[in-house]
């Protein structure tokens, strides 16, 4: 049922879970909260998808800022629709 969720959304905004990976298969365009640790791994970006990835390296996704995350939000929107964000 989860995925089958996924593969009827126009679009998504997570943090970084099995949701990004399942998302990715249906192509899903999406905005990922990553949080960076230290130990040098890099982040999995979804493959052959679109997506706006958003990183903290400072622990916890709360440390992401507000304004970062609605820029991606708003890009994914342009990118995915052709339609300025706020149009009807």
């Amino acid at each position: 049922m989860f995925a089958a969720c996924l593969a009827s959304a126009d679009m998504l905004l997570t943090p970084d879970t099995s949701a990004v990976h399942a998302a990715a298969a249906y192509r899903v365009p999406s905005v990922v909260l990553f949080s960076q640790d230290s130990r040098g791994i890099m982040p999995w970006f979804p493959y052959d998808t679109p997506c706006w990835p958003c990183v903290t390296t400072r622990g916890a996704l709360e440390t992401i800022p507000v304004e970062e995350i609605v820029c991606a939000v708003d890009e994914m929107i342009k990118a995915t629709t052709g339609n300025k964000v706020g149009d009807a």
